[in-house]
């Protein structure tokens, strides 16, 4: 596959593109070209600093999912209005959300990160929710993306044990659901001097509600 990472049709250097499993940096140009791995889902970038991926209700789109009989995947990013060497990260983790009169508590969360933006008007403002995003509850998942999102801050993602999808033998299905929501569950991303990295250390051993803290040799691999 190909394709180009690009501002206003510019290509920029240097951008790390990947499968999940290998990765390759695009020419002076911008263009990258890419053999995927037989397993990979995604074609995803890790952000350059300076510049934004597209989002959607706050969610950054930084990947593509593979699809078959396509072979180019271009990235078109935009500049960060914001100094990203003046950024301020939100981290939350566990809201876990069951039922719908859980999202009424979580609006006061919300709003403290809505004030938040009004006391530091000059920072550039991200957050990571560091899972269980929901309580075994997939079907809420748009629901928590419109709450989250009311705060105007890109939030980038990962699973935690009660985003799992339950019934496969092993780890490699369990994350369906979450990647067809926010994508890869590895990845990573550069804001100002700080290049991030993602990783999903839950692994689903092949019962119900059953895994462990573990990184496999696939993610080390990719790192």
């Amino acid at each position: 596959m190909e394709g180009k990472v690009k501002f206003q049709e510019v290509g920029l250097p240097n951008v790390v593109v990947t499968d999940g499993y290998q990765c390759v940096t695009t020419d002076s140009d911008g263009h990258y070209r890419l053999t995927p791995h037989q397993d990979a889902k995604f074609i995803y970038i890790s952000t350059p600093a300076g510049y934004l991926p597209a989002e959607e209700m706050q969610v950054p789109l930084f990947y593509i999912l593979l699809e078959k009989g396509r072979a180019h995947y271009d990235f078109p990013l935009r500049k960060n209005p914001q100094d990203d060497t003046r950024q301020l990260l939100l981290v939350t983790a566990d809201p876990q959300f069951h039922k719908k009169e859980n999202f009424l508590r979580y609006s006061g969360v919300v709003d403290d990160m809505l004030q938040l933006k009004e006391t530091y008007p000059d920072r550039d403002i991200l957050g990571i929710d560091c899972g269980d995003l929901v309580g075994d509850k997939p079907e809420l998942y748009p629901l928590y993306v419109e709450q989250v999102s009311r705060a105007g801050i890109p939030f980038y993602r990962l699973p935690g044990n009660h985003d799992l999808q339950y019934g496969g033998r092993s780890t490699e299905t369990s994350t369906k659901r979450y990647e067809k929501n926010f994508g890869p569950d590895h990845y990573s991303f550069n804001r100002g001097k700080i290049h991030y990295v993602v990783l999903n250390n839950v692994f689903y051993v092949g019962r119900d509600y059953f895994y462990i803290g573990y990184i496999d040799e696939k993610t080390f691999a990719w790192l």
